[in-house]
């Protein structure tokens, strides 16, 4: 995971998430914890393909979570009272009773879909530099900050985001 402003426009690593062995619902929780104590407006998540640019195995799995994670913020969106409580609870987001109010824009958080092509690759050479030992969480969490950073900076050039 990777986290920016758009006051500084720079992503910065903040962590991985391993969804590999772990429900959709679970992961969509832990990741609405983060938007949730963040403030994050906007979600990017990479999307998979292989060298020729085609979907793979994994864009599909991708392209679920993506349509799961869309559908549990416009549900956070629509629920009040015990229903909010219980929808949250059972995602297993952390949250205090007055984070409650703030599920209520969730429908307006974006999903945003961003070529990962060889991030994970470039992440590997930029940790390879820093000369120490590093984790397959390290080479995610910079992987999912170039995403970010490409992202970003593809939008200030179309002029669609602000400095």
């Amino acid at each position: 995971m990777s986290l920016a402003s758009e006051e500084l426009v720079i992503a910065i690593p903040y962590g991985f998430l391993d969804v590999n062995n772990m429900e959709s619902a679970k992961a969509i929780g832990k990741i609405l914890t983060v938007v949730l104590s963040e403030e994050i407006d906007i979600i990017v998540v990479g999307r998979p393909r292989n060298n020729e640019g085609l979907l793979t195995a994994q864009t599909v799995v991708v392209e679920q979570f993506i349509k799961d994670l869309k559908s549990a913020l416009k549900d956070l969106g629509k629920k009040k009272g015990r229903k909010l409580k219980g929808f949250v609870e059972e995602l297993e987001i952390k949250y205090s009773e007055s984070d409650l109010l703030s599920f209520q824009e969730a429908d307006n958080i974006k999903v945003i879909e961003q070529d990962e092509s060889l991030t994970s690759v470039m992440a590997e050479e930029v940790l390879k530099s820093h000369k120490k030992p590093y984790t397959k969480g390290d080479i995610d969490a910079q992987a999912a900050t170039i995403i970010l950073q490409d992202y970003l900076e593809a939008h200030i050039r179309r002029g669609r985001l602000r400095i």
